[in-house]
Parts: C-alpha cells; sequence; structure tokens
C-alpha cells in the first residue's frame, strides 16, 4: 500500500485554484479505491509551508508527497524532500499543475491538465531527475528543478509577483514588458563555468536544468533534466528595443545566434557582480541583494511520478 501525502496550495492562481479541490478530492479518493493507496490531504496556510510540510511527510514515512500548485509550490515541497534526503529519507515528488507557468511539470512530462496529472499519480512511472542548488556568499542555500537566474528574468519574476490576476497567459508578457522599461542595468559579472572564468557585461544570467521558464520563455532550449549538466545562457547588453526584439527569439529558443548572446553548459557555475542582483530560484524570489553565489547540479537526485 502506498502511503500519499498531497500538499494544496489554495493560494495559486489568485485563489481560483479552490475550485478545482472538490474534484481532486474525488480523484484521489477513486485513485486510492482502486490501489489501496492511503491519501491524506493538507492545505497550505502561508508562503513557504510546504517546505516543512513536505519534509515532515517524508520523515513521517508517506513514499510519494505530492505538490498541488505552481512552480513555487512545487519548488518548496521539493526543498522539503531535499532536506529530508539529506536526513536518509528519499521519497518520490508528485505534481498536479495549477500554476499560472507549471514549466516543471511540462519538462517532466506531467499532463497539465489537473485531473489527467491526478490519476497519473496512481497508474504513472517514476524517473530520476537531476536537481540544481544554488548557493549565497551570506549563507542562503534553495533547490531547484527547472532553474535559477540573476538581473532581468530575476526582476521579470520580482515584476509577476503583483501580476498574478491577470491569468495564465498574460502574467509573464506583462512582467517582461514592464521590467524593460524599468530596469535597463547590465552591470560586469564574472561567471565562472566549470573550470573556465569570463568576465562581461550582463543583462541575464540564467541557469537552465529545464528548457522552458515563465511558461512561455525557451531560455535555455537545450538543458535536459537528467543529463547531469546545467545550460547557461548569458544576455550582454541590449538597448530597449533590442530587448524587445530578441523577446520573441527567447519564446521560441532560437536566441543563441544573437551576438549578445552567450550559451554554455557546465556542472557548476560561480558569479560575482559588481552591483547587487536580485536572483530566482524556480520563478521565486530568493534573494534581492545577491553580488556572489554558486549554482551546482545534482544527477539524478529526484525521483517524480510522470
Amino acid at each position: 500500500m502506498t502511503n500519499i501525502k498531497v500538499i494544496f496550495n489554495p493560494a495559486a492562481l489568485a485563489g481560483r485554484v479552490t475550485r478545482l479541490a472538490p474534484d481532486l478530492k474525488a480523484c484521489l479518493e477513486r485513485g486510492a479505491n482502486e490501489t489501496g493507496a492511503r491519501v491524506e490531504w493538507v492545505e497550505t496556510q502561508a508562503p513557504e509551508e510546504a517546505i516543512a510540510l513536505a519534509q515532515e511527510a517524508a520523515i513521517e514515512g508517506y513514499e510519494l508527497v505530492v505538490a498541488v500548485g505552481g512552480d513555487g509550490t512545487v519548488n518548496e515541497v521539493l526543498n522539503g524532500l531535499m532536506q529530508a534526503q539529506s536526513q536518509g529519507h528519499e521519497v518520490t515528488l508528485g505534481v498536479i499543475p495549477t500554476g499560472s507557468g507549471n514549466d516543471f511539470a511540462w519538462l517532466a512530462g506531467i499532463p497539465i491538465e489537473p485531473l489527467a496529472a491526478c490519476q497519473r499519480l496512481f497508474d504513472g512511472q517514476t524517473r530520476m531527475v537531476d536537481v540544481g542548488h544554488v548557493r549565497e556568499a551570506g549563507g542562503r542555500e534553495r533547490y531547484f528543478d527547472n532553474g535559477c537566474g540573476a538581473g532581468f528574468d530575476a526582476r521579470v519574476s520580482l515584476e509577476a509577483r503583483g501580476l498574478k490576476r491577470l491569468g495564465k497567459s498574460l502574467v509573464y508578457v506583462v512582467a517582461v514588458l514592464k521590467t524593460i522599461m524599468l530596469h535597463h542595468q547590465a552591470p560586469s559579472f564574472r561567471i565562472g563555468l566549470d573550470e573556465r572564468e569570463l568576465t562581461r557585461p550582463t543583462m541575464m544570467l540564467t541557469i537552465g536544468n529545464g528548457q522552458r521558464h515563465g511558461g512561455a520563455f525557451h531560455s535555455t532550449p537545450h538543458a535536459v533534466l537528467d543529463d547531469g549538466l546545467l545550460e547557461v545562457c548569458i544576455a550582454g547588453k541590449l538597448s530597449r528595443l533590442g530587448m524587445l526584439r530578441i523577446i520573441p527569439q527567447f519564446m521560441r529558443g532560437v536566441h543563441e545566434a544573437h551576438e549578445q548572446v552567450l550559451m554554455e553548459r557546465a556542472r557548476r557555475v560561480t558569479v560575482r557582480a559588481d552591483a547587487p542582483q536580485v536572483i530566482h530560484v524556480d520563478g521565486e524570489i530568493f534573494a534581492t541583494d545577491a553580488v556572489e553565489f554558486e549554482v551546482s547540479v545534482m544527477p539524478g537526485a529526484l525521483r517524480v511520478m510522470v
């Protein structure tokens, strides 16, 4: 018998996800009756609470811990499971995507339709994927499943926080346009890529374990969830008009030929900026004042139900 803990974020999609709760509970009950699984449903009450709930579930012996929410909720549950894993408790991650981007579900091969994803918990299979890890010089650290970034895309994530009510298709597009108007700096970054190092003006640094970010932008189009590598996108200084012109290329993942874009691959990336930076992790703000941080990949560190 499989023990399943479902962690539901009622704040996903600005609270509209609560309409799905009755159907999801009915789906879980059917699956439990058919398979003999034991399912427990818990709702988060505050940001970051899913981290502790996931860690506790793993320690208590649940074999499958399910994140119901957007990419931020998935990231919280991932961090709880990785903390539990460091204590010797290895648990499978399940995802029922109900957010605005749902990048990790799309990347991992989990159905985007919530009820289909719910059914997959009972008849799916597992796969091992890599996990990223970022550590800021001040000691803050976080795991990620899809990617992290500094500069422009991190500021987009910051702007997107206040736009959730616009709906899935508009949030990140509006946030990008707003960021172009308000933030146009390209500070100098010293970037270490395994044993290599380069220094250049950097408007945006995206480090991807997966290909798609923000539900629409293929910033690291050749990243693979289980190849033990991170893809690194470094965008140099662009005018506002140049930024507007390159957006469609990022949406299609064909920006690597642009003269101001450098694409690299590495297992470990170190960064030192000459001005404080905003950093996002899976679209959630990790730091707003970082000048030095390190990103690494943990190959095959997480089991996911797909």
